[in-house]
């Protein structure tokens, strides 16, 4: 199956930014499940590096005064849904970070769960437990937000109820890390969650209760949390106050 993206990004200032550097998080990861057959950007000198976890960046800087910062990407993506990744989990994924801890709220809300022994019908049964407990409820939290602000007002967004079943695979001893990438249909990026049974990693989505095969799902980048999987960062002069505007368009293509 072949999969096509489209993700644009804009952002506005209200005044003139300059020295601006950006890291961007918006390629297709290659492994065993995918791999891009095409990608097209509008960037131009810029550089790559890859993180501790396997994550590709475009790196790049904008000195100049400028008003607006755009960013386009047109990618095919070949997915093959008989294979799942296998690299060898890291020992971070057995252990809480900065947007999963495991706090007293957590940890109240953790042990009332009777999860299976079997591990995957365990992490079936805590992605479906993510999915019933909350209501998801755009901008109900932010990107700083923690597990704690879904367990307290029972709403969030992807990202939240990512990180919660990352802690509650993590708590009950399996190595899980935070996705982040497209998935089908017309709006932004998404979260999602891979879990290692057996040698390999298993994509599962909290938000749709669905396990990642062959739906059109493409990976952008993973690790303990979605500090680890920003998809875009910045830092530059002046810009004053910004406004940005995300659209991504996802759907399967032909062979």
């Amino acid at each position: 199956m072949v999969v096509n993206v489209s993700y644009n990004f804009s952002i506005s200032f209200s005044e003139a930014a300059y020295n601006h550097f950006f890291a961007l998080r918006i390629i297709p990861k290659t492994d065993e499940r995918q791999k891009p057959v095409y990608i097209d950007t509008n960037l131009s000198d810029t550089w790559e590096d890859t993180d501790g976890f396997g994550n590709l960046s475009v790196l790049g800087k904008i000195a100049k005064p400028h008003d607006s910062f755009e960013v386009s990407l047109k990618s095919a993506v070949e997915i093959n849904e008989k294979q799942k990744p296998t690299d060898k989990p890291l020992d971070v994924y057995l252990f809480e970070s900065r947007f999963t801890g495991y706090s007293d709220e957590f940890r109240g809300y953790a042990n009332t769960l009777r999860p299976p022994t079997n591990k995957l019908q365990k992490a079936l049964y805590l992605t479906k437990t993510v999915y019933g407990d909350f209501e998801y409820k755009k901008q109900s939290t932010d990107v700083n937000s923690d597990i704690n602000h879904l367990l307290a007002q029972k709403s969030g967004v992807c990202q939240d109820f990512s990180h919660l079943l990352v802690a509650l695979l993590r708590y009950n001893g399996l190595y899980a890390r935070y996705v982040n990438g497209y998935i089908s249909g017309d709006g932004e990026t998404h979260a999602w969650v891979e879990v290692y049974i057996d040698g390999e990693w298993i994509g599962l989505d909290p938000t749709h209760e669905t396990i990642v095969s062959d739906l059109p799902y493409v990976k952008v980048a993973h690790g303990r949390d979605f500090a680890d999987c920003t998809v875009n960062r910045g830092v530059f002069a002046g810009g004053g106050e910004q406004k940005m505007d995300i659209n991504v368009y996802v759907a399967r293509g032909e062979q």
